[in-house]
């Protein structure tokens, strides 16, 4: 009878260790899926990852012939930039000038023509205006005219000569200098 005792006890213990190996088993089975899962997981989200650096640069490779265009029109507009300022100094002074002679023919009386007119460019402008006109008071007016012209800072006279014999009238000179820059806003306002 004891023998019968054993054979049970040794069934038992032989199913409880069945029961563990399956359990083991299962378990490493579990694991190894999990493993397996999660590396076919990891290696799924680096193709991603490659796929997108891989995307990133080609954009940047694109944008880098981009990126060079432009730094060669920077360089290009560096180099310009000299050129540029002396076309704007040389407009502005033309367009100044241009005011100058239509300030000096608004400010002219009837009957006072110009039969001349100079100037001098540099570090003080200046012009020099002769002319003939009908009477002094006429070359009055012209100078006090000229005095307020926004453009134009002061106007003196040089000389005036009355025409001998038959002939009537006046000639005169005038000299006139040139604000420095962009006429005065008091000059202008009290035009």
């Amino acid at each position: 009878m004891l023998l019968i005792n054993l054979i049970a006890a040794r069934r038992a213990e032989r199913r409880k260790m069945e029961l563990i190996r399956a359990i083991l088993l299962r378990s490493m089975v579990g694991v190894g899926g999990a493993a397996a899962f999660t590396a076919a997981f990891m290696t799924f989200n680096i193709q991603v990852v490659k796929s997108r650096i891989e995307d990133v640069n080609q954009q940047t490779a694109m944008l880098q012939d981009t990126v060079t265009r432009v730094e060669a029109l920077q360089a290009r507009m560096s180099a310009l930039q000299p050129r540029v300022a002396t076309l704007l100094r040389a407009q502005n002074a033309t367009n100044r000038w241009r005011a100058v002679l239509q300030e000096i023919s608004v400010s002219l009386p009837e009957k006072t023509w110009i039969t001349s007119f100079a100037s001098q460019a540099g570090e003080g402008d200046s012009f020099t205006i002769t002319g003939q006109s009908i009477s002094q008071k006429e070359v009055g007016k012209a100078m006090m005219s000229l005095g307020t012209q926004p453009y134009i800072k002061e106007v003196s006279l040089q000389y005036t000569q009355t025409a001998g014999g038959d002939a009537k009238g006046v000639t005169f000179a005038l000299t006139g200098a040139l604000q420095p820059t962009e006429p005065t806003k008091e000059k202008a306002d009290d035009k």
